[in-house]
């Protein structure tokens, strides 16, 4: 009776504490990688130049971003103060839109909300009407974007190959036209890609525009949550269950200090990048 009793109590120990194992494995807090320390980095396209500013313990603290609205009514200026709590984890951030670097036009809110592994989960501007939502793997990667609406649900499924994006499927819907595309990228070089310093804190500096400083529409997944840099892309469109083809294209890449890009050229992207004060 007493060997059945303490069998018993063995297994019951060893299933409990597999148990704890495995919530452990799932609640561990994300750590943001180490990266060279650099005071502002600044990503140049064409006459327009967006600003990063970091401290010392390399945390985003506040910027510029430009782009042009999707309406072709001109440029857009940003700039964004990053909001943090006590303890150092972004809560949120404000935001000065305007038509010109001198003329301002709006100020609003963006509010960040974590899982419970301090990951940034939802992103919700103020006056706005959509919601981003995002996911992640036990391994903390980024596997799914959704982005919420009146009517509206865009949606980016992530995969991964090792520590780089190999394809991302993208659903697209508004109102009652819905499609779905899929871009695989490969061929990756050995060097850092730049765009880490912008997804360093559970990723969400980098989902805060349209929201804020980088827009996931713009800049390619790939290139922005891959440890190394894509060479080349390809692009396919579903038909049904088939996916068909729909084009290719290749980056180019000149590297600098610290084997970091200095300049990404390929199709719709030409940007050079200044990284200012790394610490030797």
């Amino acid at each position: 009776m007493m060997n059945g009793m303490m069998k018993f109590f063995f297994y019951f120990l060893v299933i409990n504490m597999a148990i704890v194992a495995c919530n452990k494995t799932t609640t561990d807090p994300y750590q943001p990688v180490t990266l060279p320390k650099i005071d502002r980095l600044n990503f140049i396209s064409g006459n327009d130049s967006s600003v990063f500013m970091y401290d010392v313990g390399m945390t985003l603290i506040s910027g510029r971003d430009n782009y042009i609205p999707s309406s072709g009514s001109g440029s857009m200026y940003e700039w964004f103060t990053m909001q943090y709590t006590d303890n150092g984890l972004l809560k949120g951030a404000e935001y000065d839109v305007a038509n010109s670097p001198t003329s301002h036009k709006d100020f609003f809110q963006v509010a960040f909300s974590r899982n419970n592994r301090n990951m940034l989960s939802k992103v919700t501007r103020e006056n706005s009407k959509l919601t981003v939502s995002l996911s992640y793997n036990d391994a903390h990667k980024l596997t799914q974007i959704t982005v919420t609406g009146d009517q509206v649900e865009n949606r980016y499924t992530i995969a991964y190959s090792g520590n780089n994006v190999s394809s991302v499927e993208i659903y697209r819907k508004v109102t009652n036209v819905e499609g779905t595309t899929r871009v695989d990228y490969s061929d990756y070089d050995t060097r850092p890609n730049p765009f880490r310093f912008l997804a360093n804190v559970f990723y969400a500096p980098a989902f805060a525009s349209k929201y804020g400083p980088v827009r996931y529409d713009y800049i390619p997944i790939g290139l922005l949550l891959s440890v190394n840099n894509p060479k080349t892309v390809a692009q396919y469109a579903k038909n049904g269950n088939d996916w068909e083809e729909d084009g290719s294209s290749a980056y180019l890449y000149e590297y600098g200090e610290n084997n970091y890009p200095v300049s990404i050229s390929g199709e719709g992207l030409l940007l050079e990048i200044q990284y200012h004060s790394f610490t030797k």
